[in-house]
């Protein structure tokens, strides 16, 4: 890795372009097979794919970019074993260490080996985040390098030199490199070049003649010190272009110096492939192979050398030459706006910073495009420190683009970008940056956190109160996330009139993604179990134009997956599943991944396979954290709930249940889960507190909504358990009308048929011929759907088992 690589995944695309110029027609074949999905991020690999090869017009996800790469690696270790050597990780951007932390997760069968090497560096915090990633996951092995012992150095001295030298010299060499194996070396080449080598044994007399350098700054100055000037010029400049220059554009930038810094001659522009030359022959160049007149420092602490070694006005000054002829290339060819950023904020004192700053969003947006989030982040950051005190509404488009890339990451932080950009917003009237400001808060409204949300109630309230409310895709997307909010946890008026104006203004605009959004939008308003026929007809709408947006297809897919089970029909419900499952796979997003888990545990469970539904909630779990999910620990908790009552374990599940209570989910389920739990484990007193909580004001007055009858099938088997007559007639009424449906938890759980329920409170109030044909319904259904273990749970309640005799 490069100390100022701008290039993310710089060091892997080597690695790939290395492998890819030895490969066999297998590793070629491959290559093809992921040109679109690699062409963005790896344009190197571009020459290795036949002339016919096209690229699509679309972006494909960062996880189809990494699984790409990781397909590679393994098709070609499968060749020939392979040994990725990655030095200086120390330098290495996040978007590198985020790619070669996919790489080591999915290295399981292939036969490469990762060798990497860094020097310690706290401050260096994506490299110790990465270490403490892969430390934890136990996917490597740390070695410490520490310099050479005395008796080491002594070998290098005379492997390497094939110097004959004294204990003396090798005890003070060794004390003044601390055993370091460049700086040996180094003074090794000094001391040969100086001539203090001539046959003879050498003692340490001839480091003190040589003035053994303090450090490595000494030893180059003085390599260089032998050079022409002009040699010195073009590695003074060099070192202001980068770790790695193309000599023209280097004799451009000198060419452009000349008038007023003299700083090239005009005879001798024609020497100057000779003085780069001479670069090479002192060891402080070296010229790329396969690249024409494309040059880079030998080792990154010689080029800082040269860089400290100027003034700090010519400094700038270069950096704002070299900008500018950045700018004059960019006229007919691309060149990376990062390069151009941090050339115009090095050049401030003279160029100002409109320039820097411009070119910091650019860089953010390409960075985004090839998905190094976090690169982008710091490059928008960057832009909004260099934004003018009075430039309010500039500082506030910044924040806008920047919470958006944050979300992308999964760094919450994103909450406060758009926060502040929408605080801003407000303070200047701008209702248009208001409503993005609103939209982009919620990107992630599914997430508990949002559902129900005051502030962000608020937020969306503000928004819509600003905005004129005209038609348009912004104004339909703010009702509908309104709509949503006021809708959860349970139902509310307002927000089924806010969803109907955001579905009939979506219809009048003829934008089909708007209208995708508003059909989800209204579906989540419609989430009561008395809707399920009125969600299955927009399902069915949903689903015929969502072909061309995989991404809100992918939601559909989840949410008609769960109105199919809701009403029994697992057959279709699986063909949902599939699509869920393979547009996941397709897009790699771990939100996604995290539904497609929890649904894959969902049909383990039914079909009685504990271990492996135990496997996919745990996955569904993994996933949810890499994305950051507000809801992952309660999601998780639902689907293994089920799991750990048959299992007899279902004490474990008590801190969470707890947990979640006490943050406020009674609504969701929790309070009458706990309850259940309780009572599972002997603690009748307290699941009564709790059941009697729940049932104040009878269960008529339990609000309407998602979890509602996950709840009320938790009060039956707690009323049924603490034989509560009057409590079950109640319920059983309530209950009576959604005989036929089934109680699906979330996404990711099946409890069965409200038969089954019905046949615990019949029973509980005395009517055992009732509670019958109600078993058997339940077993008839759930036998009929093919959910064995359903048919088993429904048994282990005591639905028709306690009545059959």
């Amino acid at each position: 890795a490069d100390v100022d690589s701008l290039l993310p995944y710089q060091p892997l695309a080597e690695v790939l372009d290395h492998l890819m110029s030895s490969a066999g027609p297998g590793l070629r074949t491959d290559l093809e097979e992921h040109v679109e999905t690699l062409s963005r991020s790896f344009p190197n690999l571009w020459r290795y794919t036949p002339a016919t090869a096209v690229i699509e017009d679309r972006e494909p996800i960062r996880y189809q970019v990494f699984d790409a790469v990781v397909s590679l690696l393994a098709r070609g270790s499968a060749e020939a074993p392979l040994l990725v050597v990655l030095d200086d990780l120390q330098w290495a951007d996040q978007p590198t260490l985020l790619l070669l932390r996919h790489v080591l997760r999915r290295a399981a069968g292939a036969r490469h080996l990762v060798l990497g090497t860094f020097r310690p560096d706290k401050s260096k915090q994506p490299l110790t985040g990465f270490l403490a990633d892969l430390r934890r996951e136990r996917l490597y092995d740390r070695l410490n390098l520490d310099g050479l012992d005395e008796e080491a150095t002594g070998t290098l001295v005379a492997d390497r030199a094939g110097i004959d030298a004294t204990p003396a010299f090798i005890h003070r060499l060794h004390a003044q490199t601390d055993g370091n194996p460049f700086f040996i070396e180094e003074t090794l080449r000094a001391l040969v070049e100086s001539g203090h080598v001539n046959g003879a044994v050498v003692d340490e007399d001839a480091l003190e003649a040589l003035g053994v350098p303090e450090g490595v700054s000494e030893m180059i100055t003085r390599r260089a010190e032998q050079l022409p000037g002009l040699a010195l010029q073009l590695l003074s400049v060099a070192s202001v272009v980068g770790p790695s220059f193309n000599l023209r554009f280097v004799e451009d930038v000198m060419r452009e110096r000349r008038a007023t810094d003299q700083i090239l001659d005009a005879s001798a522009v024609d020497a100057i492939a000779e003085a780069a030359d001479e670069a090479v022959a002192a060891g402080l160049l070296l010229e790329l192979p396969d690249q024409f007149e494309v040059f880079s420092f030998v080792h990154a602490l010689i080029r800082e050398v040269f860089y400290a070694n100027l003034k700090p006005g010519r400094r700038v000054r270069l950096h704002h030459q070299i900008a500018l002829a950045l700018e004059r290339r960019a006229r007919h060819s691309p060149v990376n706006p990062a390069e151009l950023a941090h050339h115009f904020l090095e050049a401030e004192p003279v160029a100002g910073k409109a320039p820097a700053r411009e070119y910091a969003i650019a860089a953010g947006r390409r960075a985004a495009e090839l998905f190094a989030y976090e690169e982008a982040a710091e490059d928008l950051r960057r832009a909004y420190d260099l934004c003018e005190a009075d430039d309010e509404a500039g500082r506030c488009d910044i924040l806008l683009e920047l919470g958006r890339v944050q979300w992308h990451m999964g760094d919450d932080d994103a909450r406060t970008s758009f926060l502040e950009a929408a605080n801003s917003a407000e303070r200047r009237g701008d209702a248009d940056q208001l409503a993005r400001a609103a939209i982009g808060f919620g990107e992630r409204y599914f997430e508990n956190t949002y559902l129900g949300s005051s502030l962000y109630r608020d937020l969306l309230e503000r928004a819509l109160a600003a905005i004129p409310r005209a038609d348009s895709p912004r104004v339909a997307l703010l009702l509908s996330r309104l709509a949503v909010n006021l809708a959860f946890p349970t139902e509310d008026e307002r927000a089924q009139i806010l969803a109907d104006e955001a579905v009939d203004m979506a219809r009048r605009l003829g934008d089909e993604r708007t209208l995708l959004a508003a059909l989800l939008g209204r579906q989540i308003t419609l989430l009561d179990v008395r809707h399920i026929d009125r969600r299955l007809a927009l399902g069915e709408e949903f689903q015929s134009i969502a072909g061309g947006h995989e991404e809100l297809a992918a939601e559909g897919h989840q949410w008609r997956m769960y109105d199919l089970l809701g009403v029994g029909d697992l057959e279709a419900a699986r063909r949902e599943y599939a699509e869920l499952e393979r547009i996941a796979e397709k897009l790699g997003q771990p939100l996604l991944r995290t539904l497609a888990a929890g649904a894959r545990g969902l049909w383990a469970e039914l079909a009685g396979d504990d271990e492996e539904a135990e496997r996919w909630a745990n996955e569904s779990l993994h996933q949810a954290k890499l994305a950051h999910a507000g809801d992952a620990e309660s999601s998780w908790g639902s689907q293994m709930f089920a799991l750990r009552r048959r299992q007899g374990r279902v004490g474990e599940l008590a801190p969470l249940a707890e947990a979640v209570v006490a943050a406020g989910g009674g609504t969701l389920g929790w309070r009458s889960a706990l309850g259940v739990l309780r009572l599972e484990t002997g603690d009748e007193t307290g699941a009564r507190v709790l059941y009697e909580e729940e049932m104040v004001g009878g269960p008529a007055s339990l609000p309407r909504g998602m979890f509602w009858l996950t709840r009320m099938a938790l009060l039956s088997e707690l009323c049924a358990g603490l034989a509560d007559a009057g409590g079950a007639e109640q319920l059983y009424a309530e209950l009576l009308p959604h005989a036929p449906c089934n109680v699906v938890v979330s996404y990711c759980s099946v409890w069965g048929p409200v038969d089954g329920y019905l046949a615990l409170l019949a029973e509980a109030f005395g009517d055992k011929p009732l509670a019958r044909r109600h078993a058997d319904a339940a077993i008839h259904r759930a036998a009929s759907m093919g959910a064995a273990a359903i048919v088993s749970e429904l048994q282990r309640r005591g639905a028709g088992a306690r009545v059959s005799g």
